[in-house]
């Protein structure tokens, strides 16, 4: 499993433990991607939540095929819980084509609060994550001047990238928007995540007015 879907099930790990129904994700993988000690060691758990942590365990040792399989197991089971997800595992929601390819297009005027779920999803992993650095959502936070006393709350949030922006655009409107924010990514810095914001743009004509 490679970085990027690593960092995707961690950033949704809280929301994926409590609300999924592990045994019959698993069912859906038995014999597949899971073997049956894998089935074993995750049924084995007493509770819905000690199994889908067990689940969440296993799943980034089993290859590159692991988050694919994982996510069509759980939209057969769980359709809302695969949403964030099936940009990233190269699934869609729709068969028609025209829905597809205005897929995760971003224009730099967008607000952050309204990013295509992929995107938003993708921003969320990058910068949700664990940085010894220091350089993720805090800074994100810092640098659009929100109050220092509400970050421990935001940081007990699901997704605390998510709360960041939401707050963000509660106080700037319309400043909080998708130029803005990769000027600020550029300064922590977060070349990655400006990349990534990059390779949205470049589906529209206007993608040059993020490059330098």
């Amino acid at each position: 499993m490679d970085s990027y879907h690593r960092l995707l099930l961690r950033a949704n790990r809280v929301r994926l433990v409590k609300d999924m129904f592990p045994d019959r994700v698993v069912s859906k993988m038995r014999g597949g991607l899971l073997n049956e000690a894998d089935c074993e060691a995750i049924v084995s758990r007493t509770t819905a939540k000690a199994q889908a942590e067990e689940l969440l365990t296993i799943l980034p040792r089993k290859g590159p095929k692991a988050f694919g399989e994982f996510v069509k197991a759980l939209r057969d089971v769980q359709s809302h819980l695969a949403e964030p997800f099936l940009a990233a595992a190269g699934l869609s929601e729709s068969n028609d084509e025209a829905s597809r390819e205005g897929a995760g297009r971003v224009n730099p005027t967008d607000l952050v609060t309204m990013l295509p779920s992929d995107v938003e999803s993708r921003l969320h992993a990058l910068l949700d994550a664990e940085n010894v650095l220091g350089d993720n959502w805090e800074r994100v936070y810092t640098e659009v001047g929100l109050p220092l006393d509400r970050l421990p709350k935001v940081k007990e949030s699901t997704s605390p990238t998510g709360t960041t922006l939401r707050l963000w655009h509660g106080r700037q409107a319309s400043r909080a928007n998708v130029h803005t924010l990769v000027d600020i990514l550029r300064r922590i810095p977060r070349l990655d995540v400006v990349e990534m914001l990059q390779d949205a743009m470049t589906k529209t004509p206007k993608s040059n007015v993020l490059k330098k």
